[in-house]
C-alpha cells in the first residue's frame, strides 16, 4: 500500500487493500477533505455573550433538518466563529443514530452543540458526494461508533475516516446520477402507495359486495338460510341435552342496526344471524404460573395469528392438565379471532394437527357445515370499514370481548351461496395479488 502522510497526520493512499478504485480515484482521510470541528457544550454556569439557538442531534436527520422548538445558550464572539453553519456546511451526527447527516442549505446560519460535528469543504469538494459517502457507509455498518454503552462518532474517527475521491468533475455526475436514480425510486415508492391504497380499496369493495349478496347470483333451488338455522338450533338443543354444551340465553335471529331499524333489505333466502346462534365460542387459557404438574404443549397467542393465515415460527409453551384439554384444542376448520391488539385479526387453522390457544383469542367452531372462510372473509369486511374497532372496549388497548363478538349481527346466505360467494373471492383476490406482485417485480 501506498501512502502520503502529511504533518498534520492526514494520509492519502494511492491503493486500499479492500477495494480496487477507479482510475484518478484515491483513497484519503476526510479529514483532508473537510475542515471540521464540534459545536459548543452545554455550561450553565457559563453565560457569556450572546444568546443564540443552536441545533443538536435530534434536529438532525437524513438530507434535512426539523428545527422546531429551538433551544439557546450563550455564545461568546470567538465560539460564534467556531460553532456557527454555514450555506453547504455538511452536519454529522457524533452520539445517537451516528453518522446522520445533513447538508444546511438555508442562508441564515445557526449553532450547533457539542454532539455535531460540522465538516466545512475545501476547494472544489462536493459536499452532497460525501453526504452519499457516509450514507453508503452508515448503511453497511462501517460507521459504527466507539464505546460500550452510549456509542459516538469522535472528532479523531471522522477525521481519520478512509473515503474515495474522485476527479471533482466526476463527483458532480455521480451525485447528479445518484439523485436521478433517488427521484425515479421515490416516484415508484409513491406509485407503490397510491396502488396498495387501490388494492385495499377493491379488495374491500370485493368484500363490501359479497356479504351484501351482490358478488355471485342467488340460485333460486338454493335452500333458505333460514332453514340452517333451524337445523344449527336443533343440533344445538340435542347437544343441549346430552350437556355437551351449554344454553345460551342470549340467543336471538332478528337485529336491530345502529339506527334501531331492522336488517330488511336483504336477499332472497339470506338471513341476520349472529355468532352466538351458529358457533362456539370460547377464549383459551390464561397463563397461571401457580400450576406447574401438568405437561407442556405449545398454544397459539394473538401474535401467530395473521389475517388469513398462522405464523408458527415463535410457538410457546404451557401446561393444560386432562380436563383442559378439550375445552382448549383448536380443530381443524377452526376460526381464530384476536381479542385484543389488532381485534378481530383472524385466521383459519387449516392443520391436520391439533394445537392449543390462550386467552388472547377466541375460538369460533360453527355448527351446521356453515363455510368458515365467508365469515373469515366477513370480518376482513369489518376490519376494512373499521367496525371492528368501533364496537371494541378500551381506550388504550381495545378488547374484543366474547360478549361483543357474539352479539355482531351477520348477514348469512344459503349454504351453497357462502360456497360460490368463498370461490369467487378467492379468484378475484388471486387476481388482485397478481396485479400487486406484477408491480412489485417491476419496482
Amino acid at each position: 500500500m501506498h501512502y502520503e502522510k502529511f504533518a498534520d497526520g492526514t494520509v492519502i493512499l494511492s491503493e486500499n487493500e479492500y477495494d480496487e478504485l477507479p482510475v484518478g480515484w484515491v483513497w484519503c482521510n476526510l479529514g483532508f477533505l473537510f475542515n471540521h470541528n464540534t459545536g459548543k457544550a452545554l455550561n450553565s454556569s457559563k453565560i457569556e455573550g450572546q444568546a443564540l439557538t443552536y441545533i443538536t442531534t435530534s434536529n438532525v436527520y437524513w438530507d434535512k433538518f426539523v428545527l422546531d422548538n429551538l433551544k439557546t445558550m450563550s455564545f461568546t464572539d470567538e465560539e460564534i466563529v467556531k460553532c456557527t453553519v454555514e450555506k453547504g456546511d455538511l452536519l454529522v451526527c457524533e452520539g445517537g443514530d451516528i453518522g446522520r447527516s445533513a447538508i444546511w442549505e438555508s442562508d441564515e446560519p445557526i449553532r450547533i452543540q457539542n454532539h455535531l460535528h460540522r465538516l466545512r469543504a475545501y476547494d472544489k469538494i462536493n459536499t452532497k458526494f460525501y453526504y452519499y459517502v457516509l450514507y453508503l457507509y452508515k448503511l453497511n455498518g462501517k460507521i459504527n461508533g466507539n464505546g460500550i454503552g452510549l456509542q459516538g462518532f469522535s472528532s479523531n474517527a471522522v477525521h481519520s475516516l478512509i473515503v474515495p475521491l474522485p476527479p471533482t468533475s466526476e463527483q458532480e455526475r455521480i451525485v447528479s446520477q445518484v439523485e436521478s436514480s433517488f427521484d425515479i425510486i421515490n416516484e415508484i415508492d409513491n406509485n407503490k402507495l397510491e396502488l396498495d391504497s387501490y388494492i385495499e380499496a377493491v379488495k374491500s369493495k370485493i368484500l363490501d359486495l359479497a356479504v351484501c349478496g351482490k358478488l355471485v347470483p342467488q340460485d333460486p333451488t338454493d335452500e333458505p338460510a333460514s332453514a340452517l338455522l333451524e337445523r344449527i338450533r336443533a343440533e344445538k338443543e340435542e347437544l343441549i341435552k346430552q350437556g355437551k354444551i351449554k344454553c345460551d340465553k342470549g340467543e336471538s335471529v332478528i337485529f336491530k342496526g345502529e339506527d334501531n331499524s331492522y336488517y330488511d333489505e336483504i336477499p332472497d333466502k339470506w338471513a341476520v344471524t349472529s355468532i352466538s346462534n351458529i358457533a362456539e365460542v370460547e377464549l383459551g387459557k390464561t397463563l397461571d404460573g401457580k400450576h406447574n404438574t401438568q405437561n407442556l404443549y405449545p398454544y397459539l397467542r394473538s401474535v401467530n395469528i395473521k389475517w388469513n393465515g398462522v405464523d408458527l415460527s415463535d410457538l410457546k409453551k404451557m401446561r393444560f392438565d386432562s380436563e383442559e384439554i378439550e375445552r382448549y384444542t383448536v380443530r381443524k376448520g377452526d376460526l381464530l379471532v384476536c381479542e385484543g391488539g389488532d381485534v378481530g385479526r383472524c385466521c383459519i387453522w387449516n392443520e391436520n394437527k391439533n394445537i392449543f390457544y390462550q386467552n388472547a383469542l377466541h375460538r369460533i367452531r360453527f355448527y351446521g357445515n356453515i363455510n368458515t372462510k365467508y365469515f373469515l372473509y366477513y370480518f376482513m369486511f369489518l376490519e376494512s370499514i373499521g367496525y371492528l374497532k368501533h364496537i371494541s372496549n378500551g381506550v388504550t388497548i381495545k378488547h374484543l370481548t366474547k360478549s361483543v363478538l357474539t352479539k355482531i349481527p351477520f348477514l348469512i346466505p344459503p349454504l351453497r351461496e357462502q360456497d360460490r360467494i368463498v370461490d369467487m373471492i378467492n379468484n378475484l383476490f388471486t387476481i388482485v395479488d397478481s396485479i400487486e406482485c406484477s408491480f412489485a417485480a417491476l419496482s
